[in-house]
């Protein structure tokens, strides 16, 4: 049996996953130039030592997460992180409002990725793998590339703040999109033994 070009499993998540990681590519594409223009900021490397240690803390001591509250709930959380986060760096244009939104934004970056990818894999025969693994890993360049672009052009015309503001808008429709359209047949978390 040939199998399709895109893997059906992976379509819902990874357009959740695109649309979250819209965020991402304006965050990290035009914080530097954010913090300089509008907090008179000449290096942003701390903002970035921030997000990068929570991603990882998070991914490490929280690594079981998606398992334990299901793909979706843990999805949902991301999504509402980094909406939130990424809105309070749009709104609060301020070194603290830029430290606390990375910080935000971090949390919900975290878990996004690996949550859609226990959803993407959910159900998946071990033969497939590297096709629904592909598939999905794809949706993250798409939205690199042309969230980026997408970014870039908001950006140009409107500003860095409305920019950041339509990356959150971006995330939420990821959240509406995962919470009314997602399926799965994840078996839902085990009951907790005492």
């Amino acid at each position: 049996k040939r199998q399709p070009l895109l893997h059906p499993n992976a379509i819902a998540p990874g357009f959740v996953l695109f649309l979250g990681l819209i965020s991402l590519a304006g965050w990290s594409g035009f914080v530097k130039l954010y913090a300089k223009s509008e907090m008179g900021l000449n290096t942003v490397g701390g903002v970035f030592l921030t997000y990068g240690a929570i991603v990882f803390v998070v991914r490490i001591v929280g690594s079981k997460l998606p398992d334990r509250l299901g793909a979706r709930r843990a999805g949902s959380a991301s999504l509402v992180f980094a909406a939130c986060g990424i809105a309070v760096v749009a709104l609060w244009p301020n070194t603290g409002g830029l430290y606390f939104g990375t910080a935000m934004f971090a949390l919900g970056m975290s878990l996004l990725y690996p949550a859609m990818l226990v959803l993407t894999l959910d159900g998946v025969p071990a033969s497939e793998r590297g096709s629904v693994v592909g598939t999905f890993s794809s949706f993250f360049d798409l939205s690199q590339g042309l969230g980026a672009a997408l970014c870039g052009a908001t950006q140009a015309a409107l500003g860095y703040r409305v920019m950041f503001a339509m990356t959150a808008v971006a995330a939420i429709a990821g959240l509406v999109y995962l919470r009314t359209s997602v399926t799965s047949l994840q078996r839902k978390p085990p009951a907790t033994v005492l």
